[in-house]
């Protein structure tokens, strides 16, 4: 027995480390692809912004505008992206069909388990994925999340914020518990 167990492992290992070679040579195909459409991408830019500048002054300051608007939704992205690292949130029910969510359990109004079904705990722990896992579940999952728009997109969830500066704002938002219910959320931090 203990003579095949070298031999399986030195094969284990040269076919693991044949498949990181291949992705890497895939990383690697894909990255030149990408740096060259950086490249095309950036001279039709300038000759765009050659022309403009030929043709009038009004064209010039649209085009600043743009750029300026572009710069800070990329700068709100990545307030976001910043503030979340390395944090725990919470995703919860706060309203059943617009009642609190507890006085609706009580009142035979939601269904008796809403919080406990709909209360998800958060660690963004990667930059651009997160562990989230429900109350009383064993295992937790990885989900990749976006900021875009105004709202951070998590799996099923789309969570809608505001910043000023360097401060960020969750607000809480509606959605379907898919038994006819609408479930009002709130996002904090833990």
């Amino acid at each position: 027995m203990n003579k095949l167990a070298l031999p399986m492992t030195l094969l284990s290992i040269l076919l693991l480390s044949g498949c990181g070679n291949q992705s890497a040579k895939h990383a690697d195909s894909s990255q030149q692809s990408t740096s060259s459409k950086v490249v095309s991408s950036k001279k039709a830019s300038q000759q765009t912004t050659t022309s403009q500048s030929s043709t009038s002054s009004t064209s010039s300051t649209s085009a600043s505008t743009s750029s300026s608007s572009s710069m800070a939704v990329a700068d709100n992205s990545s307030t976001v992206k910043q503030f979340v690292a390395g944090q725990d949130f919470k995703i919860e029910p706060v309203l059943y069909n617009g009642q609190p969510v507890n006085k609706a359990m009580d009142e035979q109004k939601a269904p008796q388990n809403t919080v406990h079904d709909y209360t998800v705990l958060v660690n963004f722990d990667q930059a651009s994925k997160a562990t989230t896992q429900y109350i009383g579940e064993i295992r937790p999952e990885h989900k990749s999340y976006t900021v875009a728009n105004d709202t951070l997109t998590l799996g099923k969830y789309h969570i809608p914020f505001s910043t000023n500066g360097k401060a960020v704002t969750f607000l809480p938002w509606k959605a379907s518990d898919g038994q006819g219910g609408t479930i009002t959320y709130k996002f904090t931090n833990q």
